[in-house]
């Protein structure tokens, strides 16, 4: 159930609709936008926004530009967008993408129109609406989404955002204990969320997956700590799989893209069967080591079936 912020402004649009009788006819006028000295910005950048009622659109079309897929299926008349990180195109970062005209605020600056086309973010439907010929979507709606929206009522700035290295779901298993790992070990989850919340439940565990401390993940990233093979002092630590050394050495050790890509081929993450791409990372911690896997794209926990982790060289 999509929250508030979609009602209101499914209520407000309504309100602007000049007949029932229009609904069944894409291309006619639906109401009249105005214009707005609200600047809105997705990952701190400006992006095309207007104002109908009190309430922000953004262009959706656009936010390829800021790091969200944007997919138009002409078959079904779906406009699909995915999941972004912070990856702006040049053309968002100088502006040139900013071709809204502007205007006293509050005056009418033209007029939306009613569109057949079904609109969905990260697979869940999103109000939508023809601006121009160009589909724009809620930005307050967004927050239903599971994005940050920010009003800055001083600056008059709305910014959209998401915290992708936020954990999402914790799975402790080891609480300190450091085990000998000569080999490696396989995990996997299965999703059994409730009306409560996101849960998974263990489905599989075989090798020396005791070493695991636990598993932190986010939308952007899988964090694997593990304790392992550490001296009194705590300063050298190894991890072993199929007796090849993936990484050793002192705690002042730099981390090393050689390092890194040595260490992605011995950790493989897939989720809903697939495997994921992405770079990895290393922090060593006081008896443990914390591995860190960023994906290439972010990947949200609700839309994640099956979890599964396999540590080891094929």
């Amino acid at each position: 159930m999509k929250y508030i912020s979609t009602f209101i402004l499914t209520l407000i649009l309504a309100l602007n609709v000049y007949s029932p009788v229009y609904a069944a006819n894409p291309g006619t006028v639906d109401g009249n936008y105005y214009y707005t000295d609200i600047v809105t910005y997705l990952w701190n950048t400006p992006v095309n926004s207007i104002n109908i009622g009190g309430v922000t659109l953004i262009d959706a079309e656009s936010m390829s530009h800021y790091g969200f897929t944007v997919k138009w299926h002409s078959k079904e008349r779906w406009l699909e967008i995915l999941a972004g990180k912070e990856d702006i195109s040049s053309a968002a970062k100088n502006g040139s993408l900013l071709d809204m005209k502007a205007g006293k605020t509050g005056t009418v600056a033209g007029k939306y129109y009613y569109t057949d086309i079904k609109t969905t973010l990260n697979g869940e439907k999103i109000i939508s609406y023809n601006i121009g010929g160009r589909t724009f979507i809620g930005a307050e709606a967004m927050r239903d989404f599971g994005y940050d929206v920010i009003w800055d009522n001083n600056a008059r700035a709305l910014t959209i955002s998401k915290d992708y290295l936020k954990p999402s779901w914790e799975w402790v298993f080891n609480d300190g204990t450091e085990t000998t790992l000569n080999n490696g070990f396989t995990l996997e989850f299965a999703n059994i969320t409730t009306n409560d919340g996101v849960e998974f439940k263990l489905t599989e565990a075989s090798g020396e997956y005791k070493s695991v401390g636990k598993l932190v993940y986010c939308d952007k990233s899988l964090t694997v700590v593990i304790y392992s093979d550490v001296n009194e002092y705590g300063d050298y630590w190894k991890l072993i799989t199929d007796n090849r050394n993936i990484i050793y050495g002192e705690r002042t050790h730099e981390d090393t893209p050689e390092r890194r890509a040595e260490l992605s081929r011995a950790f493989r993450i897939s989720t809903n069967g697939v495997e994921l791409g992405g770079e990895m990372s290393y922090i060593q911690g006081n008896g443990h080591s914390d591995y860190i896997f960023i994906y290439d794209k972010p990947l949200l926990l609700e839309d994640v079936k099956t979890f599964r982790l396999e540590v080891g060289f094929k």
